[in-house]
This record gives structure tokens, C-alpha cells and sequence, in this order.
């Protein structure tokens, strides 16, 4: 980050960043021919050498805040972002049998990109009165998007399993015409943000977007999606006591969509922008200087996209997310500071696909519990060393989003899973420079668990591991 003041009403923050992987191997992803979840393999990579992934990403803007006066602000950035991906590999392990038996293909691209400009202006007017705050938004934003999906092949590599590892060599592969996207949107608003300390604080806002997607897929001609939708926001902050704070807020937006997953028979294709709204509230409560305890409820709705039967990716109703936020964060002693928090989540799918049965109301890889608590402690005899802990719970997922009458018409699911961290972090100096060594046992019981992901694939939890850093800030 290098930060510019010509002078005390001028600044400029300006970022750069690199990103080279030169050799990145992910875990295969497993999809079960039935009912039933994968056997309990040992966890270890069971894919092939050479299906490694090579990208590169860059990035840089600037962020400028000129005072005009005491009253009158003006702010704008302008912001790039590139990622190119040389190489990609996708190891997919099919209708995964009780044993462990599978169908693998692999699927290859070359050279998918996306490239990104945004940019933002925005005026501000201040006015006080007493102890009043009111503040006026005026607002410009900006964004071209281009996405490259590369010239794409599909291999099927014949049998192989899961629990035991089958080497094949690599293919010549056959790419077919890359495909690929543009997307432009502009938007321009008006908003007011109001405090009254002690009282309350009030923000509205509402906006104007133009969003244009024109989708080029080999033999077909350009599909063009626009969408010119109002966007609002609004939220209210009221002090009930100097302690406890209460507040509420709608939002409704417009939000850029995924692309189909690579087991998807349309792999790569882009959905429009997604209309989505969100409502929420709760009470903000300090139980003791430097400990806040946040309690919330939230709605949030938006059309969802998944894997039909034929395993085409395409809307197939609309999910609603609501439920209820805890979090608890603070020093509540010297040397110790705790961060905890839990997510009750009642997720549903609804629409005709639900109603007809041809998915269920459960949206795929989505957990109706989490849990987490981490703690760390300064040793009072000893203040360079600390240690911490770690514990993490979540409820079962569903594992794929149809229904089986196997299961009483019911989907697959994983089961819970909980893992317990701990850790050690010792600071010092290196060369008269802050430096920090770290030593962290993750998953200390080795405990075995499934994690669904949204397109329905399966993998293990990571192993018991031990990791040792070493962070110097220069």
C-alpha cells in the first residue's frame, strides 16, 4: 500500500498485488451413484500426477479523498483485477459405487481468464446541527467484466476407484471453441446517512443500475440479458440504553452469478444477475467494556441455480435463508480474547421443480448449524508466548439436491462434523524486525467427516496436520 498526501486536504492510496501458482493439485471431486454416502477411505490424494492447474493473478487501483471543504467531500478509485488461468485440470469421480469403484474423467481447459474495471465517484455533503449528523451520498459506480472460459475437452479415462489409487497417462487432449462473456453495468445513486449520538442512526439509499451480459457460446448466436432494476437499502439504529442497541434493514440487490460447475453437461455457461433481497434485525449489547454480544435475525432470498437430473445447471427455484446470528467477541479477561459465534439456518428451496419433486427443498452443501469458538491467552509469566484454541461444529448438509425413495423421498445427506485447533504464536524480534513464529495442530482428534459442496460433490476432511509459520513484518 503507498499512501500520497500532497497536501492536508489530498490523499491517494494506491495497492498492488502478484499472485503466481505455478503448481496447484486439488482434490478429485466424488459423486456417489446412489443413496448412500462414499466408503470411509483413507484420507490421502488418490488422484493422478498431472492433473495440476496453473494460474496467475494480478492486481492494482488507487483510492483518492479530496476535502473541497469543512462540509463538501469527494471520493473516487479506480480498480483492476486479473486472473488467467494457463492450465486447469478437473478430476471427477462418477457414480461411486459402496466399494469405492468409480467412472474418472478429467476435464481440461486452456487459458480461461477474467478480467475486471470498476471504478466509483462519490460527493459528499455534511451538515451538523447540535449534536445532529446529516449526510448526503451522491454516487457513480462502474464496472466491465470480460470472462474467457478457454477451449474446453472431456476425457473419460474408463474405471478407477476411490480407495485405491489407479495411475493413467496423460491424454492428447481434443479442445473444442472456447466460449465467453462481457458484462457492463453502471450505476447511479442517492443516499443519506443520519447519527444522532446517543439516539439512534438512520441510512437510506436507493439506486438506478444498467447491466448488460452478452454470453458468446461456440455455434450459437450472442445471448444478450439486460436488466435495468431500482435498488434500495434502508437501516435504523436505535440506543436504548447506553449499553444495548437495537437495528433493523432491508436491502435489495443485484448480484453477479456463478458459472455452471464442471460436472455440468453446460459446464462454464453464466447465468444472468440475480435479484436478491435481505431483512434483517437484532440488538447490539455491551456486556463489559471491550465484550460485545450481537444477537440477529435475517431473511434472504434469491432465484437458485443447481444441477438438474440430467446434470444441466439452471434455475430451478428460489431459495429463501433465514435464521438466526449469535456472536460474542472481547477481552473478558487480561490476556485472553474470545471470538464465538453460531448460525441457525433454516435454508429451503421452493418452486415448481421442488413441488414436482424433481429436487428437493434442501439447497445442496448448506449446513442448518454452525458453530465457532476461538480463544487465545497471553501466558501473564511469560508475555512474548500465547496459545489458542480452536473449536468448530457444524450440522449435516444435504449432499445432492434430488430425492431418493430409498430415503423415504428424502436426500442424501453427510453427517455433523466437529473439529477441535490448537495452537501456540511466540513473538520476538528478527534483526531488530516484528517477527512472529506460529504453531498450529488442526483437527486434533483426526476426526472422519464428509463436506458437501454446492454441485453436489463429495470430499474428506483434512487429516490431523501440523503447521509451522514464520511472518516478519518489514
Amino acid at each position: 500500500m503507498l499512501r500520497w498526501r500532497p497536501s492536508d486536504r489530498v490523499e491517494v492510496n494506491s495497492f498492488y498485488g502478484n499472485v503466481m501458482i505455478p503448481h496447484d493439485r486439488n482434490m478429485p471431486l466424488i459423486f456417489t451413484g446412489g443413496a448412500y454416502l462414499p466408503p470411509k477411505v483413507e484420507r490421502r490424494y488418490f488422484g493422478l500426477d498431472w492433473t495440476i492447474s496453473k494460474a496467475r493473478r494480478h492486481f492494482f487501483g488507487s483510492l483518492a479523498t479530496v476535502a473541497l471543504s469543512y462540509s463538501w467531500q469527494v471520493r473516487g478509485g479506480l480498480f483492476r483485477w486479473e486472473n488467467v488461468a494457463t492450465q486447469l485440470r478437473t478430476e471427477l469421480y462418477r457414480n461411486v459405487q459402496p466399494d469405492g469403484s468409480a467412472n474418472r474423467t478429467v476435464v481440461a481447459s486452456e487459458d480461461a481468464s477474467s478480467r475486471s474495471t470498476s471504478g466509483e465517484a462519490r460527493l459528499s455533503h455534511t451538515r451538523t446541527e447540535g449534536g445532529r449528523r446529516h449526510t448526503i451520498h451522491v454516487t457513480a459506480r462502474g464496472r466491465a467484466t470480460r470472462r474467457n472460459y478457454g477451449p474446453t475437452a472431456v476425457v473419460d479415462l474408463g474405471p478407477a476407484s476411490i480407495a485405491t489409487r489407479v495411475d493413467a497417462p496423460e491424454p492428447e487432449f481434443l479442445f473444442g471453441a472456447d466460449s465467453d462473456d462481457h458484462i457492463r453495468q453502471l450505476t447511479g445513486g442517492i443516499g443519506y446517512e443520519g447519527r444522532w449520538p446517543g439516539v439512534g442512526e438512520l441510512s437510506l439509499g436507493v439506486q438506478k443500475a444498467n447491466y448488460e451480459k452478452v454470453s458468446n457460446l461456440p455455434g450459437l448466436s450472442p445471448l444478450v440479458t439486460k436488466d435495468d432494476p431500482w435498488l434500495i437499502n434502508g437501516t435504523v439504529a436505535a440506543y436504548l440504553t447506553p449499553k444495548l442497541v437495537a437495528y433493523a434493514g432491508y436491502t435489495r440487490g443485484l448480484e453477479e452469478s456463478g458459472t455452471a460447475p464442471a460436472n455440468a453437461v453446460n459446464r462454464n455457461s453464466a447465468p444472468p444477475a440475480l435479484r436478491t433481497s435481505q431483512r434483517d434485525a437484532g440488538i447490539r449489547y455491551t456486556i463489559a467494556p471491550g465484550v460485545n454480544f450481537v444477537a440477529g435475525l435475517f431473511d434472504v432470498r434469491k432465484p437458485y441455480f443447481t444441477l438438474d437430473p440430467d446434470r444441466v445447471y439452471r434455475q430451478l427455484g428460489t431459495v429463501r435463508h433465514r435464521g438466526i446470528e449469535l456472536s460474542l467477541a472481547g477481552q473478558p479477561a487480561p490476556g485472553l480474547t474470545v471470538i464465538g459465534g453460531a448460525v441457525l439456518l433454516d435454508a429451503e428451496v421452493s418452486g415448481e421443480a421442488v413441488s414436482l419433486g424433481v429436487i428437493g427443498p434442501k439447497p445442496v452443501g448448506i449446513a442448518g448449524r454452525t458453530l465457532r469458538f476461538n480463544a487465545d491467552y497471553r501466558l501473564p509469566f511469560f508475555a512474548p508466548l500465547s496459545i489458542d484454541l480452536g473449536l468448530n461444529n457444524r450440522s449435516s448438509q444435504a449432499a445432492g439436491s434430488q430425492v431418493h425413495e430409498a430415503l423415504g423421498g428424502e436426500q442424501l445427506t453427510t453427517g455433523p462434523k466437529t473439529t477441535v485447533d490448537i495452537g501456540a504464536r511466540y513473538r520476538f524480534k528478527l534483526a531488530a524486525v516484528p517477527a512472529v513464529l506460529r504453531v498450529q495442530v488442526t483437527n486434533l482428534f483426526d476426526s472422519y467427516a464428509w463436506d458437501a459442496a454446492s454441485n453436489g460433490s463429495l470430499r474428506f476432511s483434512d487429516t490431523r496436520r501440523v503447521a509451522a509459520t514464520l511472518a516478519a513484518d518489514f
